[in-house]
């Protein structure tokens, strides 16, 4: 058994490894204990796999790092010291210190020195990169992290444990197994903010075809998931007569669906027994415990798969078009 602390500290070493694909970097000493500590012998391996890539990257940082975290430094305190200018004289009313503060030549040195910041900023990460020949890995460390997500989501599914006790930092969003929840640059943040998926790691892997039974539709996630899926698989997804007019899933239909017209094909029919969230593939079923996606269970009998399918498939052909 994992615990979920465990699994939480599977979800940093995940956001400490992607960052390494943008411009901030953890020490991969402490990376290497976090691993040891989440007792997850298959992270254990993925981090080997681009562990000499990381120390490189975090060698070729110490100098232009130091350089780098001064300069920002000055100008932080030269913008805070300028600012801190400003409300003192609006607030004792000091017509001198405005005129001094707010004329062209004061405000045009404040952004050029964000500028200048920004440029050096970009300059020196490009040097870390190239002096590491981080670029050309950059394919490498996104394939470790994206295992380590499928791992996770994985574990989470078989612990049954709530996936938004795991929430990631990432400098780039384009894994599957994964939700986004918070985009970067979104009230000053630098990372977009995510967290595991089962769905989306179950249909990322699907061949040919998927058949989803959605009894709420309560979610956009799992036809955003949809939406990523390999344009070769055919998307069959029954929903239940009753949401055909409900206000949400004619949202969902609006801004998801609509997206790529012909994508995914719904129909709506009276379920039965098919009163669970339901994913068919070409090899595997699946079925929830819950409401919640990621209490997908894989059904293991093969007449109960086939039983499965053979039920949808009925459904489909008597139900009507909705999308």
């Amino acid at each position: 058994m994992t615990s979920g602390s465990e699994l939480s500290m599977a979800a940093k070493v995940i956001s400490w490894i992607d960052q390494y694909r943008g411009e901030d970097f953890q020490n991969p000493a402490k990376i290497d204990e976090t691993v040891k500590r989440t007792g997850l012998k298959p992270f254990g391996r993925f981090w080997k796999d681009v562990r000499e890539v990381v120390e490189k990257i975090y060698a070729q940082q110490g100098p232009l790092s130091k350089n780098l975290q001064r300069s920002k430094l000055a100008i932080d305190s030269f913008i805070i010291a300028f600012f801190g200018l400003w409300v003192v004289a609006v607030i004792f009313s000091v017509e001198s210190l405005q005129t001094l503060l707010f004329n062209q030549l004061s405000l045009i040195t404040v952004l050029a020195l964000v500028t200048l910041y920004t440029v050096f900023r970009a300059t020196t990460m490009r040097k870390i990169k190239e002096n590491s020949n981080a670029f050309s890995q950059d394919s490498k460390i996104r394939s470790a992290v994206q295992n380590m997500i499928y791992y996770l989501c994985e574990r989470l599914r078989l612990e049954k444990e709530d996936p938004k006790k795991c929430l990631m930092q990432l400098h780039y969003p384009d894994y599957y197994g994964i939700t986004n929840v918070g985009k970067a640059g979104a009230l000053g943040r630098k990372h977009y903010s995510a967290i595991p998926s089962v769905f989306d790691a179950v249909v990322s892997k699907a061949e040919k075809y998927i058949k989803a039974v959605e009894c709420w539709a309560e979610e956009r996630q799992a036809f955003e998931s949809l939406l990523r899926v390999s344009p070769k698989v055919k998307i069959q997804v029954l929903i239940p007569d009753k949401l055909v007019g409900d206000k949400i899933f004619q949202s969902t239909c609006k801004k998801v669906i609509g997206r790529i017209p012909g994508k995914i094909l719904v129909q709506a029919c009276d379920l039965g027994d098919l009163n669970d969230r339901i994913v068919i593939t070409k090899n595997k079923v699946w079925r929830t415990k819950g409401r919640e996606w990621h209490t997908l269970v894989e059904v293991e009998e093969p007449d109960k798969r086939r039983g499965l399918e053979k039920s949808f498939d009925e459904k489909w052909s008597n139900a009507h078009v909705v999308v």
